[in-house]
């Protein structure tokens, strides 16, 4: 019964990462995000995952190595699109260099 309740419970954090990675890049934009917030929770979950091979449970190893893999992909969106989107930074960066 326990086992099932982590399942579950490992499932729902990782999908709950979905709908954020899908907004990152779909509107590209991450003036939202907090970047350190979300380092430190790659920190955490990496710590946990080190915990968790070391006690050889393989359940809590694998759902902790996908809520890294869906941190580090909207770590990655943060710093891509940064605090404006590409088409921002590209009108920004236009009207800048005009002479």
């Amino acid at each position: 019964m326990f086992i099932l309740i982590g399942i579950i419970g490992g499932v729902l954090l990782n999908i709950g990462c979905i709908p954020q990675v899908i907004k990152l890049f779909k509107t590209q934009r991450a003036k939202d995000l907090s970047l350190s917030s979300h380092l430190v929770y790659l920190c955490g979950m990496a710590l946990v995952t080190i915990y968790s091979i070391h006690r050889k449970d393989l359940l809590l190893t694998v759902l902790n190595i996908a809520g890294l893999l869906g941190l580090l992909i909207i770590i990655a969106g943060i710093h891509l699109y940064g605090r404006f989107s590409i088409e921002e930074k590209c009108k920004k960066e236009v009207t800048t260099n005009k002479i």
